[in-house]
């Protein structure tokens, strides 16, 4: 997820156990577990290369995030809790902060903390499952938003820009949550999921 390989990079056993200092055995498994994610494909004349995912393979994975993000949010509305509603509206109050302090960083973590803590509180194994894999691909495409948005302050403008309109989303989703309307906030959670592929 840090970007040192690039998409459509040969990946051979051998020189990444001399980078980790390690057997090639743990390498191979992981190059394993990894091709049977989707994430690695196998070559004809031997090794695996780094998928390259196109922006219609990030559309349509972000489209099944959206469904499965959606249903998970639907089961937790169903459940009625009102520790993970405490546990999401913390989580949306401490963006508000970090978004004022224009602390990137912390805005970065709680915006993925706000999907991890409804995903985590749904009881059902399958969507969490699921969920996880797709998250590893979209990580393994986008590398990491975060230093790009460090890299100038151009860039940091824009992340926060794009972070206020999430947390926006957030908020609604929240409330949704909190007034336990279920189609609503089923929805809104599909529509947020769907309108971040293009960040």
């Amino acid at each position: 997820t840090k970007g040192d390989i690039k998409p459509g990079e040969r990946i051979k056993d051998s020189e990444w156990a001399t980078k980790l200092g390690v057997s090639r055995t743990p390498v191979r498994e992981a190059i394993r577990k990894l091709s049977q994610e989707g994430l690695l494909i196998e070559l004809r004349t031997g090794g695996y290369e780094l998928r390259r995912f196109t922006p219609r393979d990030l559309r349509h994975l972000y489209r099944c995030r959206a469904a499965l993000e959606a249903a998970a949010v639907r089961e937790v509305v169903q459940a009625g809790s009102q520790a993970v509603v405490r546990a999401v509206e913390q989580v949306v109050n401490e963006t508000d902060d970090a978004i004022v302090k224009a602390d990137l960083k912390r805005g970065f973590e709680l915006n993925t903390k706000f999907h991890h803590t409804i995903v985590d509180a749904c009881e059902n194994p399958f969507i969490k499952e699921m969920l996880s894999s797709l998250q590893r691909m979209i990580r393994f495409y986008r590398g990491n938003a975060l230093n790009k948005a460090q890299e100038s302050t151009e860039e940091a403008e824009v992340y926060l820009e794009r972070l206020k309109i999430k947390q926006a989303h957030h908020r609604a989703i929240f409330n949704a949550l909190a007034a336990g309307k279920e189609e609503l906030v089923t929805k809104l959670m599909n529509d947020h999921v769907a309108s971040t592929v293009d960040d």
